[in-house]
């Protein structure tokens, strides 16, 4: 898939009820669908969405209540196991959105 589509379709879910297109399944290029995860834990684990972050168990549940319909199931499975053995290298998460300063070139 091109870089294009592969932005264009991150919005489509796996059972179809995505849009612009109402793609499913394996209709979904593997990048869109692996951006759509990522973007989606990054919004749950940050606080820019307005609500408090979750933590990454909360979140790792709530993308596993969504595999299937939202997502992929087996790349929510491999997600969520992935972050799970690699939570602890990961940077804290639940700091504010941008709040930390960005280090100077």
């Amino acid at each position: 898939a091109e870089v294009g589509q592969i932005i264009s379709y991150h919005h489509e879910c796996y059972d179809g009820s995505g849009y612009p297109y109402g793609l499913q399944g394996e209709g979904l290029p593997l990048l869109a669908r692996i951006v759509c995860i990522a973007q989606d834990f990054d919004t749950l684990t940050t606080d820019r969405s307005g609500s408090a972050p979750l933590s990454i168990e909360e979140a790792s549940e709530h993308m596993r209540r969504d595999a299937g319909t939202r997502y992929d199931p087996r790349l929510v499975d491999l997600f969520v196991r992935v972050i799970g053995e690699c939570k602890g290298s990961l940077p804290a998460i639940t700091t504010p959105f941008r709040k930390t300063p960005l280090p100077e070139s």
